[in-house]
């Protein structure tokens, strides 16, 4: 956790307990009241601290909301880095090496091509709903995040997130896609997390079966845009 967030870094077990415990339960209050209903006071009622206790690792509401939104990044992209970040094997159940990676696999196995493409499509639904997981049921995540707007920091949280997420899926895509141009594949690594997000956003304030068949396309939206991809391929 970032000391940017919280007024001192906490190194003690107890002390990371207590920020742990903070942030569960601010996260529970945003959820349930909003952000603007909830104050310090509750937040330290509620975890049963004093509010000087409570100042001691957050000076105002804002260093909790925006150390809420670190956490959820971050558990993101332990979840994110299961899927993504492991090489996977493409080749005769070997790993591909670096080379291999930049200039795609051997032209003329194109059934390695078309199993490889086939693993990415098969983990656009798991993906997704990691992220769905997150958008729909974190606690305080859609609270936090409807906020982004009347606070800067949750933006650049949200933009250094978006770098990291297409920065992998570039990684994980180039040996896929050894027809399209770096400067292209790096524009669609960034834009499909977006868009996929941009919809995820809509099934945040949904009901449960909206949120549903919002998942549902966002899904059905990416996994055609990869084919459309592969295709131009041939």
């Amino acid at each position: 956790m970032s000391a940017r967030i919280i007024r001192i870094n906490p190194k003690q077990q107890r002390s990371q307990s207590r920020v742990s415990k903070i942030l569960e339960i601010a996260g529970e209050l945003f959820e349930c009241r909003g952000l603007d209903a909830v104050t310090l006071s509750d937040i330290a009622t509620k975890a049963e601290i004093t509010r000087s206790s409570l100042y001691r690792y957050f000076p105002d509401k804002n260093a909790v909301i925006k150390a809420l939104a670190q956490l959820h990044m971050d558990k993101l992209k332990q979840e994110f880095d299961c899927l993504f970040l492991p090489e996977k094997p493409v080749q005769g159940g070997q790993e591909t090496s670096q080379s291999q990676a930049g200039s795609g696999i051997n032209s003329g196995d194109h059934s390695e091509h078309q199993l490889g493409r086939q693993q990415l499509l098969a983990s656009v639904d798991k993906i997704i709903d990691v992220y769905a997981n997150f958008y729909c049921y974190q606690p305080g995540f859609s609270a936090v995040w409807g906020a982004m707007a009347s606070i800067p920091e949750l933006q650049v949280l949200d933009d250094q997130e978006l770098h990291y997420h297409g920065l992998v899926f570039y990684r994980q895509t180039r040996q896929l896609f050894p027809k399209v141009s770096e400067a292209q594949l790096r524009i669609i690594s960034t834009m499909l997390p977006r868009a996929v997000g941009a919809v995820l956003r809509l099934a945040m304030s949904a009901t449960p079966e909206e949120a549903k068949a919002y998942i549902g396309e966002a899904k059905q939206m990416a996994k055609a845009y990869l084919l459309s991809i592969c295709e131009q391929q041939g």
